[in-house]
């Protein structure tokens, strides 16, 4: 299955400002909120790209051995005439 970036933004933004609400209620500075979404930010997109290439090559894979299978079948068709 291919990675959602849309998806895995939507909620990364839901968690994000459940967590800032939280933070805002107990008394955090405006900066310190900054500081923590721009490093969750940065995590966010580390793992984004990672979760697309491995999602790629993950497709590659698959398609690869489903090509492989198929010419085994077929080479096995073949003999058997």
């Amino acid at each position: 299955m291919a990675y959602n970036n849309g998806l895995e933004n939507r909620k990364w933004l839901i968690w994000k400002d459940a967590e800032e609400k939280i933070l805002r209620e107990h008394g955090v500075d405006e900066t310190i909120i900054e500081r923590i979404r721009i490093d969750d930010r940065a995590d966010f997109n580390s793992n984004r790209r990672f979760y697309h290439w491995t999602s790629d090559f993950g497709e590659y894979l698959k398609g690869m051995a489903d090509r492989e299978r198929n010419t085994h079948e077929g080479i096995g068709r073949l003999k058997m005439k």
